[in-house]
């Protein structure tokens, strides 16, 4: 096979470079989202990132099926959306139901993390003593013996102690029942209200202290009954635990319209405690449970 000829070899090039600077326009612009509409004619598109973080969720875009989350994939992605508003929801058979609005904006991708909890959490009594099991020393057979649980003393402690001490979230720097300073968050708890400052540069707010593009750096979050105490949900710092005279809830701070709260246990008289920022106990009366997350 003979080579091209230098000619040849100057045309290719040169029809490829024409080619490149023709349909570079276009792939950047496609990359930035932008689509051709039916008349051949340019528009700007959106997308969606649901990071739902569990398998076995279905999420819908405007009631309609998009994806079931699995053990390997448990986001969605929705891209070629046209700008505007989106009810994103999702549901998995024995949990509390979530939805929400979302606005889609021109070559932005919109993100959001549902939660959801069961319908019934369920709760594991933390008892005073647990059964040991020793062995007789004057037969073979076994006898069983109470021993005092240290788990349940721990946190009969940690009910006693003042909220200072008692409860903790990572990178707590101030903590009471009513303030509380994790990270870069300030909350306030005032009332019926929970006032949320973002204290780091406006430029890296979190994209729920944003509506229609506008960000602020506070959020006011209020509830139905003065809040007894509040902490924020193990492993988000985009849920807060709030404890009211009816029960025990968890909050969203997503302010991108109406906020979703869940129940995480109905009662009066309910007390509660987030231990080392991955277990929550509940008290009722003189008995504690923790929370099966």
């Amino acid at each position: 096979m003979k080579p091209l000829s230098k000619r040849k070899r100057t045309v290719y090039l040169l029809v490829s470079f024409l080619v490149f600077i023709i349909l570079a326009p276009f792939l950047i612009l496609y990359a930035r989202g932008y689509r051709l509409s039916e008349v051949f004619k340019l528009f700007p598109t959106g997308g969606l990132y649901v990071s739902v973080g569990q398998s076995g969720v279905n999420v819908y875009l405007d009631d309609e099926p998009i994806k079931k989350t699995n053990i390997f994939q448990k986001t969605v992605f929705v891209q070629n959306l046209k700008p505007s508003e989106y009810k994103v929801s999702v549901s998995k058979e024995g949990f509390q139901g979530w939805e929400k609005i979302l606005s889609v904006y021109p070559e932005t991708v919109t993100e959001v993390r549902p939660f959801i909890l069961p319908e019934e959490p369920i709760l594991i009594e933390v008892l005073p003593t647990i059964p040991s099991s020793q062995n007789s020393t004057s037969t073979s057979a076994s006898s069983s013996v109470e021993i005092v649980n240290p788990e349940y003393e721990n946190v009969s402690e940690l009910f006693t102690k003042k909220s200072e001490t008692a409860t903790t979230t990572n990178n707590i720097s101030t903590s009471t029942d009513k303030i509380k300073t994790v990270r870069k968050f300030s909350i306030e708890s005032i009332d019926d209200s929970l006032f949320i400052k973002w204290t780091g540069n406006l430029e890296d707010v979190p994209a729920y202290f944003c509506q229609s593009n506008i960000c602020n750096d506070e959020i006011v979050i209020k509830m139905a009954y003065p809040i007894k105490k509040f902490d924020f949900f193990p492993g988000r710092d985009d849920l807060i635990i709030v404890g009211l005279l009816d029960g025990i809830f968890v909050t969203e701070l997503d302010i991108r319209s109406k906020q979703n709260i869940a129940t995480l246990a109905l009662g009066d008289g309910l007390d509660f405690r987030v231990v080392n920022g991955d277990k929550i106990y509940i008290r009722k009366g003189k008995q504690f449970f923790l929370v099966s997350l």
